[in-house]
């Protein structure tokens, strides 16, 4: 791996809708809290309407599994779906697929944080933690571009 923040991640590279079943979601980066039973209904009622919006993004296991990195909301709306009707039209989550060896736990982390303070309400202490990790993210920036930030 290397862990140059140089070298930019191409999302455009590998892209497939996985199944659900094939879908762990990450517990350990991801802090954001999930959505509260009505955020979760608004959410499932979008897809069941419109479909999913926007792809996640996973990283391949290597063992026919895949560790979703951004979309978990997604992949839960899709599960209750599904578990509801049972139409394969929930059955998959298009996502954008990582190899584990090109990307590092730091870009990892930026993009989760990157991701969520996008669009979710989120308590001052998640806030705190992901100001904190974005800021680690661009220190380590920095010391691969020669301070130029």
């Amino acid at each position: 791996m290397d862990p140059n923040p140089q070298n930019e991640i191409d999302l455009f590279e590998n892209f497939k809708r996985i199944d659900i079943f094939n879908l762990r979601t990450e517990q350990e980066m991801n802090f954001f809290e999930l959505p509260d039973n009505e955020q979760l209904l608004t959410i499932i009622s979008t897809v069941q309407n419109d479909g999913i919006l926007s792809p996640g993004i996973a990283l391949n296991d290597g063992d026919g599994k895949y560790t979703l990195i951004i979309g978990r909301t997604r992949y839960i709306a899709l599960r209750a779906l599904y578990d509801i009707s049972k139409s394969d039209k929930y059955r998959t989550l298009p996502c954008f697929v990582l190899d584990r060896d090109k990307v590092d736990r730091l870009k990892l982390e930026s993009m989760i944080v990157s991701s969520n303070l996008n669009y979710r309400t989120i308590s001052r202490k998640t806030f705190i933690q992901a100001v904190l990790k974005m800021e680690e993210a661009l220190r380590a920036g920095k010391q691969y571009r020669s301070q130029i930030n």
